[in-house]
């Protein structure tokens, strides 16, 4: 049932991703939804499970928009990788370890995103990663806060049954 309700959720949270979060932009840098709740996935799962998950909603982000095939996949399956690796061993106790693991993966993904697609230092390509990683990482802090604290409690890195 909880992989259920997360694809719902990743689809929603897509959805969210190409059709509102544009009217939020800051100077061309917006918050990367997906990321924050592929973080929550982190939190709950295991590492396995939040990188396939970064995987099919990676894919899902490569159908979606024009681009090269695969880039997203790879990005969103590096960074479940890395989320899972983070809060795998880890009790999450409070919003700031996640908010500043989500400032590093949203930086490692808008880095591999640039360096892929061609990386050209006259459009400030660093500047501008640097800008998305900040602003999904508050986006992410006032996510996050919001978040009951079972979520803190209930992680399988600590041994128990999610939810």
């Amino acid at each position: 049932m909880r992989h259920f309700l997360h694809t719902v959720i990743l689809l929603l949270v897509v959805a969210l991703q190409y059709t509102v979060v544009d009217l939020i932009s800051i100077r061309g840098a917006i918050p990367n939804l997906v990321l924050v709740y592929l973080l929550i996935i982190a939190i709950r799962e295991s590492r396995m499970v939040t990188t396939c998950y970064g995987f099919a909603v990676g894919l899902l982000q490569d159908f979606v928009s024009s681009g090269i095939l695969g880039l997203q996949a790879l990005a969103k399956t590096l960074c479940g990788f890395f989320a899972g690796s983070l809060f795998k061993s880890r009790r999450v106790l409070s919003s700031w370890r996640p908010t500043v693991a989500l400032f590093g993966l949203d930086l490692l993904h808008n880095l591999l995103i640039s360096a892929v697609a061609g990386f050209d230092p006259l459009r400030n390509d660093f500047l501008m990663a640097f800008a998305s990683a900040f602003y999904t990482a508050a986006v992410g802090l006032i996510a996050l806060s919001f978040l009951p604290e079972s979520l803190w409690r209930h992680s399988t890195a600590f041994g128990e049954e999610p939810y």
